[in-house]
């Protein structure tokens, strides 16, 4: 009755070298293939669980000192080049495999809590860096599905709602 799975590491363990191509060696390449071809040969959809700004995220913000907000974890979603940064990793996620789509999770690294960030509350962090990513994905690769995880993120907050129902419509 599967339809379709959420798998993590089908990259990279827990980071992302800055060599994006360097994460996939050529025998784990060869294992996921044959792991994507037989899900989709019994009609099940493969999305690949993606950090967004954070989770393997380390050695960009080591490298980029000014994607370093405070958090060593999570890139400042403030500075133009950790967009950049998350756009290669995308273009890398969908086209290195023949994924469905991604479930999108930003909250469990944390978040930046620079002076430019900690403006905004935690639901609104969340839901932009998420709303931001879906929507280049949308963009770049119609189609795909793109779901997100609240790990980390809280929805019982009543004063949270509009924000988490504009997140919807990415």
């Amino acid at each position: 009755g599967f339809n379709e799975i959420v798998i993590w590491g089908l990259y990279t363990a827990n980071h992302w070298p800055l060599d994006l191509k360097a994460a996939v060696p050529a025998e784990r390449g060869r294992m996921v293939e044959r792991l994507l071809a037989s899900a989709h040969e019994h009609g099940i959809r493969v999305l690949s669980g993606l950090g967004t700004y954070s989770w393997g995220f380390t050695d960009m913000i080591k490298a980029n000192p000014k994607l370093n907000g405070g958090n060593p974890n999570a890139m400042c979603p403030s500075e133009p080049a950790a967009h950049a940064w998350m756009e290669r990793v995308l273009d890398f996620v969908f086209t290195r495999f023949r994924i469905d789509g991604v479930s999108l999770q930003s909250a469990d690294q944390g978040r930046c809590p620079c002076a430019r960030c900690a403006k905004r509350g935690d639901a609104e962090y969340h839901a932009q860096l998420l709303a931001r990513t879906a929507d280049t994905i949308h963009a770049r690769w119609p189609g795909k599905i793109v779901g997100m995880s609240n790990w980390g993120i809280g929805f019982g907050n009543p004063r949270d709602q509009a924000t988490f129902a504009k997140l919807s419509r990415s």
